[in-house]
């Protein structure tokens, strides 16, 4: 099966330690981190997520990047209520247009984020792909979901959660048990255009990740040295 696009966006999601964030990682590697910003939204400070290198930490306070490349923006809980800090920074990527966004812990935004929900709904046409990573489906926008050109499920435990993503894939084809049974961290990956499911083997190994981001993290040319030099950092 074909992996999405960079211009098309993806919902990733499964319980704690199924390999979701690993895969995800995997995805933002393929994308164009050297022609445009791509943010890491960062909630809780996952360990890989910090072990990526970047090209530098972004400040939430400040406006979105504009150089290509990749940058991680911490926040928390408190930032993620409506009408706060990742409500407005959502909106500045969108009023900004070609930039790239990868949410880590995706549930935390709820159900009435304006700026998650103009992202998911207007992202397309401002060219602001979206990599969603969530635990917990159930907490989760449903424009998230129907908006998602592919929907990639790792095992889910929660009925809840079972529930709300029988919802955008055919119930018949989303066996768990089957998920279970063809080994760790795999997960089904459904084309919704093309209507496919098919199930994906692992990620390859953070090591592989690791120099593939970093292999196409943009060089800059620093001002007055006369010598171009890579501005790769780890947070």
């Amino acid at each position: 099966m074909q992996l999405p696009t960079d211009s098309e966006r993806i919902l990733i999601a499964g319980h704690t330690g199924s390999g979701k964030t690993h895969e995800a990682l995997h995805h933002l590697s393929q994308r164009s981190i050297d022609e445009k910003p791509w943010i890491i939204l960062d909630f809780k400070g996952d360990d890989l997520v910090s072990s990526v290198p970047v090209t530098a930490p972004a400040d939430k306070h400040a406006p979105p990047p504009v150089d290509p490349g990749l940058y991680v923006v911490r926040v928390s809980w408190e930032d993620a209520e409506p009408g706060g800090l990742v409500d407005r920074y959502l909106l500045a990527i969108c009023d900004q247009r070609r930039t790239g966004v990868f949410i880590d812990e995706g549930q935390m935004l709820g159900h009435r984020n304006r700026g998650i929900r103009t992202l998911l709904t207007q992202g397309r046409s401002y060219e602001c792909p979206l990599i969603f990573v969530t635990q917990r489906p159930c907490y989760v926008d449903t424009f998230a979901f129907s908006e998602a050109d592919y929907l990639q499920l790792f095992l889910l435990t929660h009925p809840d959660d079972k529930e709300r993503v029988a919802g955008y894939v055919p119930r018949d084809r989303l066996d768990f048990d089957r998920l279970r049974a063809a080994g760790e961290h795999r997960s089904f990956l459904y084309d919704v255009r093309h209507d496919r499911i098919e199930i994906l083997e692992p990620a390859p190994p953070f090591g592989d990740i690791y120099d593939r981001i970093l292999t196409r993290l943009p060089t800059y040319e620093e001002e007055g040295a006369g010598d171009t030099l890579p501005r790769r950092v780890r947070v």
